[in-house]
């Protein structure tokens, strides 16, 4: 199983960058959701990686259980 991890870097003027790696798809989206209105809720920019293209594949991820 890939490892999935979120970094955030919160950067000297304030703005918070959010990096999701080893998540396919737009589950990444539902994933940072919570932590986006967490941090506010304003998204300046939305940038993807080659991995949202991928298919999502069904398993039993310790992030799906994330506010639920």
């Amino acid at each position: 199983m890939q490892t999935e991890e979120i970094e955030v870097t919160i950067q000297p003027d304030g703005s918070t960058k959010l990096h999701v790696r080893g998540v396919a798809g737009a589950t990444c989206l539902t994933l940072t959701e919570e932590l986006i209105k967490a941090l506010g809720g304003q998204i300046i920019a939305h940038e993807t990686t080659p991995e949202y293209d991928q298919p999502v594949e069904q398993s039993d991820s310790a992030w799906q259980s994330l506010g639920q």
